[in-house]
């Protein structure tokens, strides 16, 4: 998510770069690379293109006061919630600092590490200085013990505990 103007000019320029990194690949580099490999490296060019330019036009059309970014999220995109209310109500970090009483560096601060270290309170501050509601609507609760669900095809029931252990090592499970 694009937070300031600073950021704007950057992924802009990365755009930019992107674009001529891919026309410099379709004119120069294709030579001895198989079809597949230039289709595989022609996509990734696209997908890069896309998401930077997504994010540029959600940026564009939050400093516009469009607002449809806010909606159908989850409490897991408070600060992506905060981030967008701000450029939509088109405050500065200095002016929501002083809505807040304290520094405009806190506020960058909690933005650039997408208010991790925010305390619950603080995130309600920012909210409430920003005039926004939070309240939840529908709250699922899922205890994973009670799921039932078919195991994928070669995972046995009495090895998924080993399959566990190697996800919260690893972050993935890739089946080798």
């Amino acid at each position: 998510m694009i937070k300031n103007a600073k950021q704007l000019t950057s992924t802009l320029a990365k755009l930019d770069e992107i674009n001529k990194a891919k026309a410099d690949f379709e004119h120069n580099s294709k030579e001895g690379l198989s079809s597949l490999r230039i289709d595989v490296a022609l996509n990734s060019f696209d997908a890069l293109i896309k998401d930077l330019e997504l994010e540029i036009e959600e940026y564009n059309e939050l400093i516009k006061g469009n607002i449809p970014y806010l909606k159908n999220k989850t409490l897991e995109n408070i600060a992506s919630i905060l981030v967008s209310a701000r450029l939509t109500q088109k405050l500065s970090h200095r002016e929501l600092a002083e809505r807040l009483g304290i520094n405009e560096q806190q506020v960058q601060r909690y933005e650039a590490s997408s208010y991790e270290a925010a305390s619950l309170v603080r995130i309600l501050e920012v909210a409430d200085a920003m005039n926004l509601e939070l309240k939840f609507k529908d709250i699922a609760i899922i205890n994973h013990n009670d799921i039932n669900f078919i195991l994928p095809k070669g995972i046995i029931e009495s090895r998924v505990s080993d399959f566990e252990n190697r996800v919260k090592k690893e972050g993935s499970l890739l089946l080798t």
